[in-house]
């Protein structure tokens, strides 16, 4: 009959459809698997020959309220932050020398700057099978991992877009549920309250007194964009610490995707950058974004630090707030761009006694 004619036609060009896909992707695994195995076997060979960098140890523990401290020590020094971002660690036979680049290059830089603290600011991974041919982000983060415990100096993190792709192995709870591993001991990564995304967290720094020097908030930017959710945590979290307190204390930010202010401010005071360089175009979140109207509300935010543009690493003042760009650590992403890695490297952030933040920009050609 003609209609079941058309009927068993219709079939199997659906199966046709939903088979192509399902058959490239089998292939796929099945020729990139060995590679997989080869190129992580020879980063982690590379991770093992890490040794612990020396640093000071600061006291770290929890309040009453489960939120993470760093107490200064009696020395005066200001609490050193090291930002990092874009690691973009690949595990793959086909990236195994730019992972081994990437591994000894976050030890280089770390070795330099003797920071007190190390914040990655997203995309430690790199799951993105056209570029890194590997969607295994379960190894990718056991190697990630690996690397800031070997280097043994307190570490936090927050998620970028590339973490946990579509096709990746795990998705963004499994990669949290492994970071919270009993094994793992200098990482003060926190999956926060419930609200759109993980990792969005606040540390404490505290002065030698165990009073509140300031604080860090980082935050999930998801694939393009920070959520009201995620505005009134931290709107609630800076009343909460100026209460505490009794003062409006200090705070940054930390996360991946730079917020649209950031092409405002560019577009406006080019001319007024402090530091670094702007060699392509910026990749912003939405404009509807109400995240910098908090901020400037709260008044207690003094800078903003992302990563997410690679060829970017300037800092600008924008209605009183520091809007900057961190150096890479990236090897994998641009490819070709970073022959004689003139623009990988990270930054000092630190606050000075008058509650200004000064930032020192590190580049691996010149350490």
């Amino acid at each position: 009959m003609w209609y079941n004619f058309i009927i068993m036609k219709s079939c199997r060009k659906t199966l046709k459809v939903i088979f192509v896909p399902v058959l490239v992707i089998c292939i796929i695994f099945a020729f990139f698997t060995p590679f997989v195995i080869v190129g992580s076997t020879t980063i982690f060979n590379t991770i093992d020959e890490i040794q612990p960098i020396a640093h000071r140890e600061l006291e770290i523990s929890k309040d009453v309220n489960g939120i993470t401290t760093i107490k200064n020590d009696d020395s005066g020094e200001n609490v050193r932050i090291l930002q990092l971002t874009d690691l973009h660690i690949s595990c793959s036979f086909f990236t195994k020398e730019r992972d081994i680049n990437t591994v000894k290059s976050i030890v280089k830089i770390v070795q330099n700057a003797q920071p007190d603290l190390i914040v990655i600011t997203g995309d430690m991974l790199f799951p993105f099978i056209f570029r890194s041919y590997c969607i295994d982000n379960k190894t990718m983060a056991r190697a990630f991992i690996s690397i800031f415990e070997k280097i043994a100096i307190p570490y936090a993190f927050t998620y970028g877009n590339h973490d946990s792709e579509t096709l990746s192995l795990w998705n963004k709870q499994q990669l949290s549920d492994y970071f919270l591993s009993s094994d793992i001991k200098h990482s003060l990564y926190e999956p926060g309250e419930p609200m759109f995304g993980l990792g969005n967290y606040m540390i404490k720094i505290l002065n030698n007194d165990g009073s509140i020097n300031q604080a860090l908030f980082l935050v999930d930017s998801g694939e393009s964009d920070v959520k009201q959710s995620q505005i009134d945590w931290y709107e609630a979290s800076v009343l909460s610490l100026n209460a505490e307190a009794d003062k409006v204390v200090p705070t940054v930010v930390f996360m991946h995707i730079p917020l649209y202010e950031y092409q405002i401010a560019y577009e406006e005071n080019s001319d007024k950058i402090l530091y670094g360089v702007n060699n392509e175009s910026i990749s912003t979140m939405g404009s509807d974004c109400k995240f910098f109207d908090k901020i400037k509300e709260c008044g207690s935010t003094l800078a903003v630090f992302c990563g997410h543009d690679h060829r970017n690493t300037w800092g600008i003042i924008y209605e009183d707030i520091l809007l900057s760009f961190c150096p890479t650590v990236d090897y994998n992403a641009y490819l070709n761009f970073y022959e004689g890695e003139e623009l990988i490297g990270g930054q000092i952030i630190s606050l000075n006694s008058e509650n200004k933040i000064e930032v020192e920009q590190m580049y691996l050609n010149n350490l």
